[in-house]
């Protein structure tokens, strides 16, 4: 009966300990999770001791890890083409408004002749104000 006993003891101690590495290994996975997050870090979570249904688990977090990671990647790549596109439209629209701002400002030069004036029409008398509205807007 002491036999049985001690090993049964022995048991429960044997027991004891792998549920006390099964949680210790969890609670390193779990850190290891955050520490993940806080960095924006690629790497994969893994066990330190050996769990078929914790892996499986900790294999369906780090799928989401990288899904998340590339959507992450395609939103600001989504981003940048945007912030592209807004300053290529930008650009755009400023190179010819300027140049009809200079043509306007030629136009109003006060050593033009009034046939040179009526030669070229949109002269001051009210064609260039909505050119000059728009200008400080595209800068």
């Amino acid at each position: 009966m002491l036999i049985v006993c001690i090993l049964l003891a022995l048991l429960c101690a044997g027991l004891a300990f792998w549920v006390w590495a099964q949680r210790r290994s969890l609670r390193e996975a779990a850190y290891r999770l955050r520490a993940l997050e806080d960095t924006g870090s690629t790497a994969r979570v893994r066990l330190a001791v050996p769990n078929s249904a914790a892996e499986e688990l900790l294999d369906e977090v780090n799928r989401l890890l990288e899904l998340r990671q590339a959507d992450r990647a395609a939103y600001q790549a989504r981003e940048r083409a945007l912030r592209q596109q807004i300053a290529n439209v930008s650009h755009d629209l400023r190179t010819p408004l300027t140049s009809i701002l200079g043509y306007l400002q030629l136009l109003e030069d006060p050593g033009l002749t009034e046939g040179e004036r009526r030669e070229n029409p949109g002269g001051s008398e009210g064609g260039g104000m909505p050119v000059r509205a728009i200008i400080p807007f595209s800068k």
